[in-house]
């Protein structure tokens, strides 16, 4: 929804401002929402579990720092069979975009090369690539620059 990708799109700023700050509070709500806690984002969002575990996703793919790179990289481990699709595609998209050559753990190694390999993840993730792109163009960081992009339901 517009309101999501809106809030979605002001985190990804605050959490590129202030990565060590937010990001590593943003990965503790996100275990807490994964684990059943949906008090602690969720609920606060009215937005639900897996739209909130998807945006949370987001934010921390965006802004995190090399130091918590294998703590995001886990958590999106631990989603990636999610029978939700969007929370799916999102952490699918984090394990193939951030896992590298230098990877230490050989779950994570061989589910990304897996993942490589399988002709629908690839259409998934780079239906999810235009969506991250678009996140991080500044345009988007403003109100008006929202509403001019069309990628909401405000105008028709």
């Amino acid at each position: 929804s517009a309101v999501r990708y809106a809030v979605e799109t002001a985190a990804v700023g605050w959490a590129l401002r202030w990565p060590e700050i937010l990001v590593p509070e943003m990965l503790d709500r996100l275990d807490r929402v994964r684990d059943g806690d949906e008090s602690s984002f969720a609920a606060d969002t009215g937005c639900g579990r897996e739209l909130a575990l998807s945006s949370l996703l987001v934010v921390c793919g965006h802004a995190c720092p090399d130091s918590l790179r294998p703590r995001l990289l886990r958590a999106a481990f631990a989603l990636q069979g999610s029978t939700r699709g969007i929370v799916r595609g999102t952490a699918q998209l984090l394990l193939l975009s951030m896992t590298n050559e230098n990877e230490t753990d050989s779950f994570i190694v061989a589910t990304a090369n897996n993942l490589r390999r399988d002709p629908d993840v690839r259409r998934n993730v780079q239906r999810q690539k235009y969506f991250f792109t678009e996140l991080r163009a500044p345009r988007l960081r403003t109100l008006a620059g929202i509403i001019d992009s069309g990628v909401h339901e405000f105008t028709s």
